[in-house]
């Protein structure tokens, strides 16, 4: 993946079993991902008013060739617990599914749509949670090694302690005009070393 950007700022990280220290002020102007124009992005993460907590905010912001995408990320990190236990909100109003295309080559391609809804981030790091509802609007994607272009009717994904529950959503075959539905509860696992 090539990645090109300005970038401007102070990024100072500590971390280990028990303490997640992230104190970072960066903004990375014009990225470029393998040539395609992503946008601007702004992190900060500082003290909070609490000791040992601290405050997150990034913001994605993009315009271009894969429109106007904003994608923010709130919340906080808390070492006074055993593990670092996170609280954050990631954001997406109307945000451009044509950017995840940089993070799925030769899997996914011409990834489409619209994703609105708020993502919950919280537990501790051992134990992440993810959840919240997901709406996903004229959303498709060709699967690479078939060939197959999909179109899927409009939904709301549900993510809950793990699972992504897909309710019997409606799927187009883009070469024979086939369809069918997908119905199924995924568990999403944490990746562990």
């Amino acid at each position: 993946m090539d990645i090109q950007g300005l970038a401007n700022g102070k990024i100072d990280i500590t971390m280990n079993k028990n303490y997640l220290e992230p104190l970072i002020d960066l903004r990375v102007d014009n990225i470029v991902i393998n040539k395609e124009k992503i946008g601007n992005l702004v992190v900060n993460a500082k003290n909070s008013t609490i000791p040992n907590v601290f405050d997150i905010d990034a913001n994605l912001v993009s315009e271009g060739i894969i429109g106007n995408n904003n994608l923010a990320l709130k919340g906080t990190i808390d070492n006074n617990t055993s593990s670092p236990t996170l609280d954050l909100k990631a954001n997406m109003q109307d945000f451009d599914l044509a950017f995840t295309n940089q993070f799925v080559t030769g899997i996914f391609s011409n990834m489409r749509g619209k994703a609105n809804g708020v993502l919950s981030i919280s537990g501790t790091l051992k134990d992440i949670d993810y959840s919240g509802d997901i709406a996903l609007n004229k959303f498709g994607l060709k699967l690479d090694f078939t060939g197959v272009d999909y179109s899927f009717d409009d939904t709301v994904i549900q993510l809950s302690k793990g699972l992504a529950i897909l309710n019997n959503i409606e799927v187009k075959d883009g070469r024979n005009y086939s369809h069918g539905t997908i119905g199924m509860y995924k568990l999403l696992e944490n990746f562990q070393r």
